[in-house]
């Protein structure tokens, strides 16, 4: 078994450690429900789709659920139950399983990751990339903490939940990838009760806004700006849904 394939049973493991709907679609072939099926870009249950809406419903409870993992993780630390390097490892391992889980669930499950990164290369690499960039982030903060830069445990807490809005943004990137690529032509962006934020020109550059880009309705599918990628960035609580 390569060290890929290892991390595969992995996530399968975690998908079935978060329980709800998040189970039930990644389940592997073996436990998967016959009612449930992928058409390429989205899951359908019992032949009606899963809607974008309850996708984001089910990532704001796992922001609760992972958050929890993540503050017992902190305690340890701080309460020096384990140190720098345990909890190193154990959040390079939660970021690199959740990465992963999350391209699952724009990919159509568990067992399609592998045959995904082979045949889309491109698709590959942005998950790569992101991977590689938060366990940078991490050993970078691990660092932090060693020179005693982090003052307190809520600040360790406080990073922890940026780190799973980002498993989000790989979900929402590699899902606007896979609707382009199923044949979606049009994309629209959906508010829910959030403060949103607005264009925004940078040094880098400018950001669309999720006011703005769900002002102008339905758009060319490959002008819609994926979640994350937005003024708010990872901390973006819209959807987008195609057609």
């Amino acid at each position: 078994m390569t060290q890929f394939e290892e991390l595969i049973k992995r996530v399968d493991k975690a998908a079935s450690r978060m329980g709800g709907l998040i189970a039930i679609l990644l389940a592997v072939k073996e436990r998967r429900s016959k009612d449930v099926t992928y058409d390429g870009a989205d899951f359908y249950v019992k032949g009606v789709k899963v809607k974008a809406e309850l996708i984001n419903r089910e990532m704001a409870r796992v922001e609760l659920k992972v958050g929890l993992t993540i503050i017992s993780y902190n305690k340890k630390l701080w309460d020096r139950t384990w140190t720098l390097s345990q909890w190193q490892k154990a959040m390079e391992r939660l970021t690199e399983e959740n990465h992963l889980l999350f391209a699952a669930l724009a990919w159509g499950g568990v067992e399609f990751v592998l045959s995904k990164t082979e045949k889309d290369r491109a698709a590959a690499e942005i998950l790569k990339r992101r991977t590689e960039r938060d366990l940078k982030a991490v050993g970078k903060f691990a660092q932090a903490i060693k020179d005693k830069q982090v003052p307190n445990e809520q600040a360790t807490n406080n990073r922890g939940r940026s780190y799973i809005r980002a498993w989000f943004v790989t979900y929402h990137i590699l899902s606007h990838r896979a609707h382009i690529i199923a044949g979606y032509r049009e994309a629209k962006s959906m508010l829910t009760i959030a403060e949103h934020c607005q264009d925004k020109k940078t040094a880098s550059g400018f950001r669309p806004g999720c006011l703005e880009l769900n002002r102008k309705g339905w758009l060319p599918i490959r002008e819609m700006t994926p979640i994350g990628l937005r003024t708010c960035k990872q901390w973006c609580k819209c959807y987008i849904i195609y057609r």
